[in-house]
């Protein structure tokens, strides 16, 4: 079986999706889109290495951003749940059938984003997907 060939933001959001993490969130893929301001949203965008999933291990940029009438710890929560989702993804979840992605590492950890005028909070994680084995023998 051939894998199809997407941006890693899709094989992300697939991912994510599958684990029931983007239930209720509106989900954006490399922009954040404004005009709900009244949903939480789960932005992905490609911060660095190469876009291109078979060329290296691209860094995806996960924002949640949360309601204006929720805490602060709605959104901090959520991103909480996708974090622990992806750090046992290398040993229980690996498919290289239907996402080339090995395994994520976490770089750095959860930071407060920002603050919008209207009082919403985002929280933003950076997650690069390996896309090859490299493991010692």
């Amino acid at each position: 079986m051939t894998v199809p060939q997407l941006p890693v933001t899709e094989y992300l959001m697939n991912y994510l999706t599958d684990g029931g993490l983007t239930t209720g969130y509106k989900v954006d893929l490399e922009f954040f889109d404004d005009t709900s301001p009244e949903q939480p949203n789960i932005t992905l965008v490609s911060r660095g290495g190469s876009t291109n999933i078979e060329l290296g291990s691209p860094i995806v940029e996960i924002t949640v951003t949360g309601t204006k009438d929720g805490n602060v710890f709605e959104p901090l929560r959520h991103m909480e749940a996708i974090k622990s989702y992806l750090i046992p993804a290398a040993t229980i979840r690996q498919s290289a059938t239907t996402m080339p992605i090995f395994h994520f590492n976490i770089v750095g950890d959860i930071m407060p984003f920002r603050q919008f005028n209207d009082g919403r909070k985002a929280f933003v994680m950076n997650v690069e997907c390996l896309t090859t084995r490299s493991e010692g023998i």
